[in-house]
């Protein structure tokens, strides 16, 4: 395998925000069920602590909801085409959407 040869491979650090390590919100909870049902999410995420995390990771650092006004939009993906995750649970889509209450683990971004 060329790739388990290669010399001079740098590495990238992937570090976590510190937020990581607090305990999940009511919502945030709740968000995880609405997703995975209340048996996947027992099995697939409360009890698997680095899936935990990295489910946290999404709902507090890499997911913004923005209000862009005046752009050409035009060339992004719709929400309306984002698949929904229902691997573990039959989920509906959002007919409106409402920033305080937006859930992104429903969809396959």
């Amino acid at each position: 395998m060329v790739a388990q040869k290669a010399k001079n491979v740098q590495h990238k650090v992937v570090s976590k925000n510190s937020n990581l390590d607090s305990p999940l919100t009511a919502k945030e909870k709740n968000m995880i069920i609405e997703a995975y049902g209340i048996e996947a999410a027992e099995k697939y995420v409360f009890n698997k602590p680095q899936r935990l995390k990295d489910i946290k990771d999404i709902l507090r650092n890499r997911v913004a909801l923005l209000v862009l006004s005046n752009k050409n939009l035009d060339k992004l993906q719709k929400l309306s085409e984002v698949p929904l995750f229902d691997s573990y649970r039959s989920i509906e889509r959002d007919v409106i959407i409402d920033k305080n209450n937006f859930n992104p683990l429903k969809y396959i971004f």
